[in-house]
């Protein structure tokens, strides 16, 4: 029990560490990421459109491109690799994992989103601002 606790310590005072080496970066990137975030959403929003079978595979597709947009802005705004392994790694816990599994192939590489017919975006507008709550739920259910 205490090995176990003191194992779990150190990886959180790990993790903090890396997290106070960060933040000041991932703050300055702050602006870039909201947008990359708000772009995220509305495309989930946009993959819940699609016919259901086609729908995992642009929610993967769009969360490859969010990923790189959030690596773009972290880039372009500190560029300091420490900051964008950690933002990576955090994404990942809260989004990646999830979607690891269902994603497949779309996981490995461009070419096969890029197969993808585009989605229409003329309700890209009235998705900004909502949640992603209601097209989880749509996408959830096509995961079969």
């Amino acid at each position: 029990m205490v090995r176990a606790s003191l194992a779990a310590f150190v990886v959180l005072a790990a993790a903090i560490g890396e997290y106070l080496d960060s933040v000041k970066c991932i703050n300055k990137a702050g602006p870039g990421v909201k947008t990359c975030i708000q772009d995220f959403l509305v495309a989930m929003h946009r993959a819940a459109t699609a016919p259901a079978n086609k729908q995992v595979a642009y929610t993967c597709c769009y969360y490859l491109d969010f990923v790189g947009c959030l690596e773009k802005k972290l880039t372009s705004s500190c560029n300091l690799p420490t900051a964008i392994k950690f933002f990576n790694l955090v994404i990942e816990k809260i989004v990646g994992e999830s979607l690891d599994v269902a994603c497949g192939k779309y996981k490995k590489g461009p070419n096969t989103c890029q197969a993808l017919p585009a989605l229409s975006t003329k309700n890209d507008n009235n998705a900004r601002g909502k949640g992603f709550v209601e097209p989880l739920v749509i996408l959830a259910g096509n995961l079969g």
